[in-house]
């Protein structure tokens, strides 16, 4: 009997049905992962879960995506979507963050180059 339940543990490890299914619950909990820590994410870190989320992309556009039920696609879907919209987002959030910088440097470059020019024009008035 035991060899049987061993048997058919393996068959079902086995049927790509059942691999598709694991694959995307897998999917699943790395989006969850990446939606609950992508503040603190790196460069670094960006580029692991992009090549993480390839992966998964390869592995069903290639192999599996035909044999998910049209929820399961719908799931699939939804998932990849979300990936991407936090990164973009991350993204977004980063360019922001750099301009409000270049902004204020710009700020302090044109208070500074504005006082020049008023020492410059006070001096040559006084003279």
């Amino acid at each position: 009997m035991k060899r049987y339940i061993f048997l058919f543990v393996i068959l079902i490890s086995c049927d790509p049905a059942q691999k598709a299914k694991n694959h995307l619950e897998y999917l699943n909990s790395f989006v969850t992962e990446v939606e609950s820590g992508w503040k603190s994410y790196t460069d670094k870190d960006w580029i692991s879960a992009d090549s993480t989320i390839n992966e998964y992309k390869s592995f069903f556009n290639n192999i599996e995506l035909e044999r998910l039920s049209e929820e399961e696609r719908s799931e699939y879907n939804s998932l990849i979507g979300k990936y991407t919209g936090i990164k973009t987002g991350y993204k977004s959030r980063k360019f922001i963050n750099n301009i409000k910088g270049e902004m204020t440097d710009l700020g302090n470059k044109a208070k500074g180059f504005t006082e020049g020019l008023i020492k410059t024009i006070d001096s040559s008035i006084l003279k």
